[in-house]
């Protein structure tokens, strides 16, 4: 017993059986937690094993991707384990990855349909955050983007908005469309809760490609700024937007400004992710936005990635984090 609750254990010393059932002992008579009973056994299956959990992200630079990615190292430090970090530039890179050494594969955001079925027949659990792909059969852990925008029309409606627009740049293919469609989705939802039309006040753009690679940053802002004036040409002009992010949201209130019209005299605007809260995030003004817990959505998708570690037979699961009203004027 004593062994085992200090990390002695595997390699010859106490078999893996013998260990799990000191713990669950030990955690069935409450002298140990959950986590960290938990904690000892992966540290355990990793020494035993010599395989790890791996991140992978297809995009490199995105902040709320490096947040999630800091959230997860963390909470894999706090229980003695460390990361590997593998970023796809392109299909061939898969060729590389070292499938052999990993027990789990967490994946962050967006990834091309190339990249998912080769993961697909990798058959490794795949944990997904801030995503999710019909049929792939893997766990996820989301922002709860439909309860969110709902919520941000509710807002919206309960400050006397009755004409409330939407605005959203698509990507308008299954591995990257999941949670602008959600939001999209709430936005509906949100309208039809308040007794309210949305008739012609959905204002978006599919920006999909054959060849599935990544739009320019000045190309997204080229038809994001075309998607602001459309906003603002509509007749009569809304009074309120909801925004598929914080980008477009960011994007709308400049083109306002240029055109001499006031935020929030003339237009409230209300974005979604909370980029304000991210260190090193893109540099603009605070906007008024549906903040996205991005450290919870690390913990989470390590809390799920642990059960398969633990046990292989584990069901997958569909988290959702619920994210915040900030106010930002």
């Amino acid at each position: 017993v004593s062994r085992t609750l200090n990390g002695d254990y595997g390699r010859g010393t106490i078999s893996l059986a013998t260990a799990t059932r000191i713990l669950n002992y030990c955690f069935s008579k409450g002298y140990l937690s959950k986590e960290e009973k938990d904690s000892i056994l992966l540290k355990m299956k990793v020494r035993v094993s010599d395989k790890k959990i791996f991140s992978l992200s297809c995009f490199e630079g995105l902040w709320n991707y490096n947040a999630i990615f800091s959230s997860v190292s963390n909470s894999l430090q706090d229980r003695g384990q460390y990361s590997g970090f593998y970023t796809i530039r392109s299909a061939n890179d898969l060729c590389r990855f070292p499938r052999d050494k990993a027990s789990v594969i967490l994946v962050f955001g967006r990834i091309t349909p190339n990249t998912y079925e080769a993961l697909r027949g990798f058959e490794i659990p795949v944990v997904m955050g801030d995503n999710y792909i019909p049929g792939s059969n893997w766990s996820t852990v989301n922002s709860d983007n439909i309860g969110a925008t709902s919520r941000a029309v509710e807002i919206l409606a309960e400050l006397g908005h009755k004409r409330i627009a939407f605005i959203c740049r698509h990507e308008d293919y299954p591995q990257r469309t999941y949670n602008l469609h959600q939001r999209q989705n709430g936005y509906m939802i949100g309208m039809n809760n308040a007794g309210l039309s949305y008739d012609g006040l959905v204002v978006t753009k599919d920006c999909s490609r054959n060849d599935y690679t990544p739009s320019t940053h000045e190309e997204v802002l080229t038809d994001l700024r075309e998607l602001a004036e459309r906003v603002i040409a509509l007749k009569p002009m809304p009074t309120a937007v909801v925004a598929g992010n914080d980008l477009i949201a960011h994007v709308l209130r400049v083109v306002l400004r240029k055109q001499g019209l006031k935020v929030p005299q003339d237009m409230s605007i209300i974005g979604y992710d909370g980029q304000h809260r991210i260190p090193g995030a893109m540099g603009f003004e605070p906007i008024s936005t549906m903040v996205v817990n991005w450290d919870e959505m690390g913990r989470a998708m390590v809390d799920l990635a642990t059960e398969f570690v633990l046990n292989p037979k584990t069901h997958i699961r569909h988290v959702l984090i619920p994210a915040e009203y900030e106010d930002m004027g």
